[in-house]
């Protein structure tokens, strides 16, 4: 599957998560997406990265510790949210 470019839908899909709602998911991080759902993870937001950066996800701040415990790198985005690294096609 190729990139698709930034603030395209093209390769989402959408999914109801355990806690409620639907997301838009990309295709190729649907699989560390739903690890962390079965974890009991809640996810906010996420993105692939688009072949341009690492693929992201952020949490509800009440699991950041459990992804800290989990061994999950983040970064720092501008809006000061905590966006954990994820690889693709976990």
């Amino acid at each position: 599957m190729g990139c698709c470019e930034i603030g395209t839908h093209k390769h989402q899909i959408v999914l109801e998560p355990p806690f409620g709602g639907k997301v838009g998911i990309e295709k190729c991080i649907i699989k560390p997406i739903l690890k962390l759902w079965n974890q009991g993870i809640k996810t906010k937001a996420s993105c692939c990265g688009h072949c341009k950066t690492n693929a992201t996800v952020s949490v509800d701040i009440n699991d950041e510790i459990k992804m800290d415990k989990l061994g999950y790198k983040y970064t720092i985005l501008e809006s000061n949210i905590r966006a954990y690294i994820i690889k693709k096609e976990e």
